[in-house]
């Protein structure tokens, strides 16, 4: 292989590998964040303690 081959190769192999990692990144953030806010479920307080105060309501609420 000639010398001017091989950094051209060199070369597109940094760019493609850069290119696909920041694919991924953005790809996995952007997924992932609407996912969590989708799943996000956050009951009242007034809730979380009636079922403490009942009888096993700890096991209840830690699952």
């Amino acid at each position: 292989m000639e010398k001017k081959t091989k950094w051209k190769e060199g070369l597109s192999v940094i760019v493609l590998t850069i290119l696909v990692f920041y694919y991924f990144l953005i790809l996995g953030v952007f997924t992932f964040r609407q996912q969590e806010e989708a799943q996000l479920f956050v009951p009242a307080w007034s809730n979380v303690k009636a079922v403490l105060y009942e009888p096993g309501g700890f096991c209840a609420v830690a699952g």
